[in-house]
């Protein structure tokens, strides 16, 4: 009986779980009925997104999106073939056009042609088809979105030769640069003068070059010039120590000490002593020890406006000037000691040897400036000793041992009239500036460096000289006797020759294709030293002929060359000229003509059988008129005029 009431429980028991089943089913059916057309809605919008997508990609494949501008010009749908076409007729125009630089009421005028400036359209082109393809999906979606709104509008610039470009804006910055002051601290006599730093004005440069090369490919032709402020390396504070210094160093005379001697300087004769530097601002450094650092590290004015800053913060020192204290203790103390003495090199033919140096005794004057220094910013001590010390040469016996200077390496003669007198002592001025000048290992000689400039100051007269092409009387004329003697000498030894430039017409007295011409300011004589040996230019001169010669460590090389034939023959055009002072018909050839050439000399140089170099010398020789003198005297024409007879 149990078991009958047992089972129709387990009966009901699932009819109610299986109610309960079908109601939830119900209501998840409700559920998913409620928000099926949401669901519908969001899967089309995907799908209609997705559809536009790939129509908007459609549009634009292997095309430059929609929308893309490029410097105005609308590149969008085109192929890069086509936007580059499209651009370079569009912009390339806008390069024959001249672009204006501003700055306040001035004006500059540049032409593109004036820094080379030129049209990129195929990297404009590319750029343009990027956008939309570069970045995450989401920077490539947003940029061709905003390709559709007009938001991708390409700046354009144009590229410039970089030499012209820097060119334009040196002499842009020399127009409108100022430089700044920077603090000074002056002395006349005991009086200590102050001058104020002042910031300057310096063109910003990379904003204008930017400008103008859009400016070029742009509508709007004006670009305004900015400018900036620049900094003294010296403010009025970092000039105040120096200043409170030299009014205590210049306040009072100063007794000066040897032996059993002394002598009195007045304070203004002091404040001649004194000079101003930079160096840099240390929180720990006193104003002395900064004024002895100058001092013991050079024996040569230094001044602020020459030191200036090095980057950071920078102070005024005034220090004691050992030149000029040397120069004051001269005339005091002369004839006690004895100057050093350089060690020199003595030529015998192909050898060299070593003429050794002295030591001398002198006044300490490094030392008895670094007293001053120390001294002269304290009160009270206003009186020094003089000491001596021992002066080294500037060349010591053992520096110039260890030069390798011991033979000839090659040496160079050349003729001249010596009839012409001017010119004569023009080429023996100059050979003498030039011998026993020095060449480090891997220097370069200059030729105008060693002598500057030729002034009759050092001894140059007046003499013929090619001036444009043309004979006139010029300062130092008969340079190039010397300059051409010099390279043949640099020719023969096998050494580079950085530099060299021919005569503007051909002179048959010189080596054909060897020879040099220089002038100050104008063509230089170049060479390296290529040895690992120090090289001694030796001269040497008569009254006819200028000798060359180098010596060092001779390097071994072998000189080969070959000389062309004359080609590219120009003939030369005869000018003549009225000369009044010549009878009549009478001609005269006041200048010979001389044709124009070219020729080319090739020099090789071998080392052991192996090339070292070979170099190709190609002068070119212009055409020089022939002046021809004729007579324009009338010849004169004898009285006819008689006298009357006397009346009867």
């Amino acid at each position: 009986m149990t078991d009958e009431i047992a089972t129709p429980r387990r009966r009901s028991d699932r009819h109610r779980r299986s109610g309960r089943s079908l109601v939830s089913l119900r209501l998840r059916r409700l559920d998913v009925g409620r928000y099926r057309w949401p669901l519908l809605a969001a899967g089309g919008a995907v799908a209609l997104a997705l559809v536009l997508v790939l129509a908007e990609a459609g549009l634009s494949w292997a095309r430059i999106h929609p929308g893309v501008t490029v410097g105005g010009v609308a590149v969008g749908g085109m192929s890069r073939s086509e936007a580059r076409a499209a651009l370079e007729r569009e912009l390339a125009p806008r390069l024959k056009l001249p672009a204006t630089v501003a700055y306040g009421s001035r004006r500059w005028t540049v032409t593109p042609a004036r820094v080379d400036a030129r049209l990129d359209a195929q990297s404009a082109a590319e750029a343009a088809y990027a956008v939309g393809r570069t970045g995450s999906v989401w920077q490539r979606a947003g940029q061709r979105v905003g390709a559709w709104f007009g938001r991708s509008a390409l700046p354009v610039a144009a590229k410039a030769d970089d030499a012209r470009l820097r060119d334009l804006l040196t002499e842009l910055r020399r127009a409108v640069d100022v430089p700044a002051l920077d603090a000074t601290v002056t002395i006349g006599g005991t009086d200590v003068v102050r001058g104020a730093a002042k910031p300057g004005l310096s063109l910003r440069a990379d904003a204008l070059s930017r400008q103008l090369l859009a400016a070029f490919l742009s509508q709007s032709r004006v670009v305004r010039m900015s400018v900036g402020y620049s900094p003294p390396s010296v403010t009025d504070e970092d000039a105040q120590q120096a200043y409170d210094d030299a009014k205590r160093m210049v306040d009072g005379d100063v007794t000066l000490t040897f032996e059993k001697r002394t002598w009195a300087v007045p304070a203004a004769e002091v404040g001649g002593w004194i000079a101003f530097g930079t160096v840099p601002w240390s929180s720990d450094a006193s104003a002395a020890s900064a004024a002895s650092s100058l001092t013991a590290s050079s024996a040569e004015t230094r001044s602020a406006e020459a030191t200036g800053a090095t980057g950071g913060r920078t102070v005024l020192v005034a220090y004691v000037d050992v030149r000029k204290l040397s120069a004051a203790l001269a005339p005091r103390v002369g004839g006690v000691g004895k100057p050093a003495k350089d060690a020199r090199f003595e030529v015998d033919g192909a050898k060299v040897r070593v003429v050794p140096g002295q030591v001398g005794v002198g006044v300490d004057a490094r030392g008895l400036a670094v007293q001053l220094d120390t001294g002269l910013r304290s009160a009270g001590q206003r009186t020094f000793a003089i000491t001596f010390a021992q002066t080294q040469p500037k060349l010591t016996t053992e520096q110039a041992r260890s030069m390798g200077i011991k033979e000839l390496i090659s040496t160079y003669s050349t003729e001249y009239d010596p009839g012409n007198a001017p010119r004569v002592n023009n080429i023996h001025t100059l050979a003498k500036a030039l011998d026993g000048k020095l060449v480090p290992p891997g220097g370069v000689f200059s030729f105008n460096g060693a002598v500057g400039e030729r002034t009759a100051e050092k001894g140059y007269e007046e003499a013929p000289a090619i001036v444009n092409g043309k004979l006139v009387p010029q300062l130092g004329g008969g340079i190039c006797q010397i300059g051409t003697t010099f390279f043949n000498s640099v020719f023969f030894s096998g050494l580079p020759v950085i530099e060299r430039t021919n005569h503007s017409f051909y002179i048959s007295h010189y080596p054909k294709g060897r020879d040099c011409t220089v002038s100050w300011g104008g063509p230089d004589f170049r060479w390296k030293n290529d040895t690992k040996s120090w090289i001694l230019v030796h001269t040497g001169y008569d009254s006819g002929s200028v000798t060359i010669a180098l010596y060092g460590t001779d390097p071994g090389y072998k000189v080969t060359y070959e000389t062309g034939p004359f080609t590219n023959v120009v003939p030369h055009k005869t000018v003549t000229e009225k000369d009044p002072t010549l009878p009549l018909g009478k001609t005269v050839v006041s200048d010979a003509g001389v044709d124009g050439r070219k020729v080319v000399v090739v020099r090789t140089v071998t080392l052991n059988g192996a090339e070292v170099r070979k170099d190709t010398f190609v002068s070119v020789y212009k055409a020089k008129d022939e002046i021809v003198k004729v007579g324009a005297l009338l010849p004169s024409v004898p009285s006819t005029a008689t006298t009357p007879a006397p009346k009867p």
